[in-house]
């Protein structure tokens, strides 16, 4: 009977028949329950327990709000025991920081607020920045404007943020914040903390752009091309994709993660453009472990666009199809592994590759996005209308593409010629 029991029915089900059966007595459970949980709390007590001379029990416990021990007593030893274990379990309910943090995330992701890689980025900035003389492990609801606002400010002078770096950083405080008092975890406005805070511009590191390491010049990229053809001339045949990668940014200027998500539908060879409509992102999971995914669309709105191409180009993306003849899900870039089987191709392949080009040539090593801005700076430099260089880059206006992407790519005699030319008296 007991054995057809166990097999034919649920584990609850077996619970409910042996709590109607008198088998289980639920009452002395839940009081072996209540125990050990009081057990837990007082073990977790690192303080003296004591008998005064008044016959009254003291100890003493931490005061979050007062911020230092504070002295207990009761009339007996079961009562201050029942002060310590009521302690302890406010303290349990009360979440700290990087709680508040993890969940204020999920919930932006759970209602699609932000991208897997920007929750990536959050989070390599909240273990770079929160872990300042523990903030991250305080009860939030303990946490007072004076605090927060040294953490800031010893935050920037420790780490020398610039304006950018102390916008991402505050886009954090406001966020753990403005989530825990939506549940009443707090009742400070961090809003009025931050916007009350007077911050010079001269505490923010400067960051010095050394223009001649922003873009290639002119005659670095004729060396890189030439380097790249040469190899296709020597053997008939390109060894390593990624070459052609790096040759079809030079002449698209894509992002890496557009470049490596490109997919042969998206060609028009008739046409003459690519459309761009998905980005490669990458991003930490739960385990820190980095997830390297295709998202379905770009960067930005502006993002999803068609890049024109000239014949040179699609003189490139056939000799890319030379190279992969068997594409692995229709992505332009794939590569052999060692089981002889075609993988995709991931952005971060391609710039460690670049650095072996540019050490080859003899020329200073360069990222991926730098080929980006140099194609940017040909463009506005050949004079092409402004409307269609966005169109291009994939950008929402001219103004980004002039601030971050046009840095003069000639050469001293180059310029003292323009300068020649332009200057007439």
């Amino acid at each position: 009977m007991e054995n057809e029991l166990l097999l034919n029915n649920s584990p609850n089900d077996i619970l409910q028949y042996a709590i109607a059966n008198s088998i289980i007595d639920v009452s002395s459970i839940a009081e072996e329950i209540k125990m050990n949980e009081r057990k837990k709390y007082l073990s977790q007590h690192n303080y003296s327990i004591w008998q005064g001379n008044d016959g009254k029990w003291y100890t003493k416990l931490y005061d979050e709000v007062e911020g230092k021990k504070v002295l207990r007593k009761r009339k007996s030893e079961k009562e201050i025991e029942d002060v310590i274990v009521e302690h302890y379990k406010q303290l349990e309910n009360e979440p700290i920081v990087s709680k508040v943090f993890e969940e204020w995330v999920s919930k932006k992701l759970e209602y699609k607020e932000i991208s897997l890689s920007t929750a990536g980025r959050y989070r390599r900035d909240f273990n770079k920045y929160f872990d300042l003389d523990g903030f991250k492990d305080r009860k939030i609801l303990y946490i007072s404007e004076e605090s927060i606002e040294g953490f800031i400010r010893k935050t920037i002078a420790i780490n020398n943020l610039t304006t950018k770096a102390y916008t991402n950083f505050k886009t954090l405080i406001l966020g753990i914040f403005k989530y825990a008092k939506r549940k009443k975890w707090t009742n400070l406005s961090i809003t009025n903390v931050i916007g009350d805070l007077e911050i010079s511009r001269r505490v923010f590191a400067n960051r010095i752009v050394f223009k001649e390491k922003e873009i290639f010049y002119e005659d670095e990229v004729q060396k890189i091309v030439e380097y790249i053809n040469k190899e296709y001339e020597q053997r008939g045949v390109f060894i390593d994709i990624k070459r052609l990668g790096i040759l079809l940014t030079f002449q698209t200027g894509l992002r890496v993660g557009e470049l490596c998500s490109i997919k042969w539908s998206d060609i028009d060879f008739y046409r003459k453009y690519i459309h761009i409509q998905r980005t490669e992102v990458e991003y930490p999971d739960e385990d820190g472990k980095f997830i390297i995914a295709i998202k379905d669309y770009p960067k930005s709105s502006s993002g999803d666009r068609y890049v024109y191409i000239t014949d040179r180009t699609l003189e490139t993306l056939n000799k890319i199809k030379e190279v992969n003849p068997n594409p692995v899900d229709n992505f332009l870039f794939c590569k052999m592994n060692g089981s002889r089987k075609f993988s995709r191709v991931y952005g971060r392949n391609f710039n460690p590759e670049l650095k072996k080009i540019c050490d080859e040539v003899g020329i200073p090593v360069r990222t991926m996005h730098k080929i980006r801005k140099t194609y940017g700076t040909t463009l506005i430099d050949a004079g092409v209308d402004e409307s269609f260089i966005i169109e291009q880059m994939g950008h929402a206006d001219i103004s980004c593409t002039k601030k971050y992407y046009y840095f003069s790519n000639k050469k001293t005699d180059k310029k003292l010629q323009q300068i020649n030319n332009a200057i007439l008296i």
